[in-house]
């Protein structure tokens, strides 16, 4: 009976086998996701930052895929989208029906959705497990791993010389496989100086450790290191996901070593997380930073600069001015489908933060120290799950509340329902939150957002969200209270070896005192032939409307890929114009492995971007190089000020050297 079951399961999965989803699609969807997010210049770059070592991550987890008849459930939580469920269902089938065939048998599995089978495509696959994973500290399973970078201009920016523009960075990684990681990271970005009083060697230097055990002290990180616990209402110094991955994906909770080039977004300190038993976990941790800022006449602070860059002597003169002492924990129970937490969060500043002079800086944090406290619930019984923060801050006089709630309704593989809710007061503070919402900052905003997901007969896909905001105290450019909306609709079709997509996303908010509305439209058409080949050719469109004027602009593109176990060809085309900057246009291009940009492109002009990997085939040897260039059609200079360069083309060549060991 058995034998029959295991071929009837065969069968399934091999007629559920559908064109898996590339790893350039997949990125092109983190794109059309983010991009909803990028409305000003400042959260532009730093949701830069914060995905660039996300997309580190997960390239590192794409390159060394996990073995399913191998994995463990502490394993399958590193993959952000995989639900508990569905960890669970994956589990308990290997253990009932033994060592999976393929990927695509998990089509059985209840708890596992179509897009979490995608997605496994290119985080895992499935072996023999005639190979036990080594469970004790045996280092002749260590590799070493040593990456160089360089980003070369083809131009002279009027700031500085032609050789200062050259960016850098190097790392050096240690790994035991499930024990120990050990790393070096360094780096000095374009315009920065080397070799100098203020940088010595390069501009950001840093170090990280983590050990992991089976025993009672799960993690102990030493160095640079990310956090995140519960919501994120209180901390999580990692990416955000955007709106409509919230419903999909799970926020990942706890520490992990900070090795991308995020020079802001991290702490430096000691960090440990400890099991008590089956059902309770404790973690706690401290930081100390020198932090960029311009300090005032009477020696106080008005905000903290995060661009992390220092290429003038404006720019070096903030740099490490203000000291910050970061102390939090957490406390975690659970216990089937039930869980509850408690969060604390200490900081202390060596100088006064206070509010600025402009309307919209009047709430921001005043005093020296600064605290917040959350708890933290969920609750899952198929097909319901229900999760929440709610958080108090203590700053000087101006506590203020904040809370999160999230209900989801999945009552099959096909169709997932979810509400979120969030309120974050105009006197919640904390800094280093970084949950759900529209503004840069979890604070004057409430707003709630309906968003549903659906998938059939394994080729057809629906999903759309509706978001409405307020903000009861003036924002930046705005002198009095402010409302908005965010909707967006997307269908696609997958056959085995086309696809087609479509998007349309409709924002209305206010700046100026004056309501805007933007329209963006984008559809995608994607063509894979082969399993080496694969191309795609898309359209975009944006309207910005006022009452006084309106604002339009369009992007053509094309791409094309080329892959084997040596080598990658990837090389993208695109022709874009836009009235001016409010049209403004945010595309996914190919770029060097464990690297992520979405650029806005405005104005008259084209794009060419070439990459070409070599890989060994010990992958002992990795090579890339990225050659890019940019031309305006209707301007003879780019940018203004120390970044100004004198010219309509813009080239930049990129390589990366990797040597493993």
């Amino acid at each position: 009976m058995k034998k029959l079951l295991l071929l009837f399961i065969t069968l399934i999965s091999l007629s559920a086998t559908a064109q898996q989803i590339s790893w350039e699609d997949f990125l092109q969807q983190l794109n059309d996701d983010l991009t909803s997010q990028q409305e000003d210049a400042q959260e532009n770059s730093k949701n830069n930052d914060e995905w660039g070592g996300f997309i580190e991550d997960l390239h590192e987890r794409h390159e060394h895929p996990m073995n399913l008849n191998k994995v463990t459930a502490d394993d399958l939580h590193q993959l952000f989208f995989l639900s508990k469920e569905a960890t669970e269902g994956i589990l308990r089938h290997r253990d009932r029906y033994g060592p999976l065939r393929s990927i695509s048998e998990l089509v059985v599995v209840e708890s596992v959705s179509w897009r979490e089978r995608q997605l496994l495509h290119l985080f895992a696959y499935v072996d023999s497990i005639d190979e036990e994973r080594p469970d004790r500290w045996d280092f002749t399973y260590a590799k070493n791993e040593i990456t160089a970078s360089a980003d070369i201009p083809l131009y002279k920016r009027d700031g500085w010389p032609w050789a200062r523009g050259i960016a850098n960075r190097f790392r050096w990684d240690f790994k035991l496989p499930h024990h120990l990681h050990v790393g070096v990271r360094a780096e000095t970005d374009a315009g920065e100086r080397m070799f100098c009083k203020q940088t010595h060697l390069w501009d950001a230097v840093g170090a990280y450790a983590s050990i992991t055990t089976k025993g009672w002290l799960e993690q102990l990180q030493i160095g640079d290191y990310k956090v995140s616990f519960a919501e994120g209402v209180v901390i999580s110094n990692g990416f955000r996901f955007g709106k409509m991955m919230n419903s999909q994906w799970r926020r990942p909770s706890g520490f992990r070593v900070h090795r991308s080039s995020d020079e802001v977004n991290f702490f430096r300190g000691v960090a440990a997380s400890i099991r008590m038993g089956h059902h309770w976990n404790i973690a706690a941790f401290y930081s100390y930073r020198r932090l960029d800022a311009v300090i005032q006449a009477d020696n106080s602070v008005y905000n903290l600069i995060t661009t992390g860059l220092h290429r003038t002597e404006n720019e070096l003169s903030h740099k490490g001015t203000v000291g910050g002492h970061t102390a939090g924990g957490h406390l975690e129970w659970h216990n089937k489908g039930w869980a509850a937490g408690l969060t604390g969060l200490f900081q202390r500043y060596d100088h006064q933060m206070r509010p600025g002079p402009s309307l919209y800086q009047q709430i921001a944090p005043w005093g020296y120290r600064f605290g917040d406290v959350s708890i933290n619930y969920s609750f899952k019984h198929r097909p319901w799950l229900f999760s929440g923060e709610t958080a108090r801050s203590f700053s000087a006089g101006k506590d203020g509340w904040a809370c999160l709630h999230r209900l989801v309704w999945k009552p099959n593989t096909i169709l997932q329902l979810a509400a979120i809710q969030r309120f974050y007061s105009q006197h919640y503070f904390s800094p280093y939150s970084n949950s759900f919402g529209e503004n840069t900052k979890n604070q004057n905003e409430s707003g709630l957002c309906l968003m549903t997901d659906a998938h059939w007969l394994r080729t057809y896909a629906l999903s759309a969200y509706i978001d409405i905001f307020y903000s009861p105290f003036p924002r930046y450019l705005m002198t009095k209270a402010s409302r908005g909306g965010e909707g967006m609709l997307q269908a696609s079709w997958q056959g085995s070896k086309h696809g087609i997509s479509a998007r349309y996303q409709i924002k209305s908010k206010e700046r100026n005192d004056a309501r805007y509305w933007s329209h963006r439209i984008k559809t995608t058409w994607s063509f894979n032939p082969t399993d080496f080949w694969s191309f795609q050719a898309l359209a975009q469109l944006n309207l910005y409307k006022t009452v006084d004027s309106n604002s339009t602009g369009y992007a053509l593109m094309t791409t094309s890929n080329y892959t084997s176990k040596t080598w990658r060809w990837r090389t993208m085309l695109s022709y874009f114009h836009t009235d001016d900057y409010n049209s403004r246009l945010y595309f996914y291009e190919p770029n060097l492995t464990q690297s992520f940009s979405f650029p806005a492109f405005y104005y008259h002009g084209m794009r060419l971007s070439t990459t070409l990997r070599w890989q060994s085939a010990s992958a002992q040897w990795f090579l890339e190089s990225k050659f890019s260039l940019t031309h305006y059609f209707d301007r003879g200079e780019i940018s203004s000020g120390v970044t100004r360069i004198g010219s309509s083309w813009k080239g930049e060549v990129q390589v990366v050297l990797r040597v493993r060991i």
